[in-house]
């Protein structure tokens, strides 16, 4: 048999050591990047996925509590503003991530969560939550490559990403 907590415990780590470096690059992006302009349709911004990381967030937390990761009360991408000041940017990252915590704590071990259709586990939910910071990631670096900014060192030792301008 499989230990449930030690897979959620290894999903909520994986994720959280990603989350770290999702907040590494808005430290060291300059206001200048953060809000310029990016080659991605809707999401244009750095700052706009910095809004809509910490909206989907917060339904996955919900999905905790209710047993269904529902998006249908999110803002579409296109009504993300791309423009939140970096520190309420910050607050609201840091409150979906309590949010996170505090639905993990709250969730039985054998809750059933709805993923779209799939019968799924916390584990499975944490899983997902990590795939989407990833999916957001990609992109993150294809923007940096494209507007030669170089990531943060943290992103450098993950990925053996060279600095930008010595690859």
């Amino acid at each position: 048999m499989f230990d449930e907590k030690a897979l959620l415990d290894n999903a909520y780590t994986a994720w959280m050591r990603h989350h770290r470096m999702t907040y590494s690059l808005l430290d060291q992006l300059t206001d200048d990047q953060l809000y310029g302009a990016v080659s991605a349709p809707l999401l244009s911004n750095f700052a706009r996925h910095y809004e809509e990381m910490a909206s989907v967030q917060g339904a996955y937390a919900e999905a905790l509590h209710t047993g269904k990761l529902d998006f249908s009360r999110l803002p579409r991408d296109h009504e993300y503003s791309g423009s939140l000041p970096r520190a309420q940017m910050r607050a609201a990252m840091e409150a979906a991530d309590k949010l996170v915590d505090t639905g993990i704590a709250a969730c039985p071990p054998d809750r059933v969560i709805d993923i779209f259709g799939n019968r799924c586990s916390r584990v499975d939910l944490v899983q997902t939550l990590l795939h989407h910071e990833l999916f957001h990631h990609g992109m993150f670096s294809t923007f940096c490559f494209e507007n030669k900014i170089t990531m943060p060192q943290d992103w450098r030792d993950f990925w053996w990403i060279p600095e930008y301008g010595k690859m």
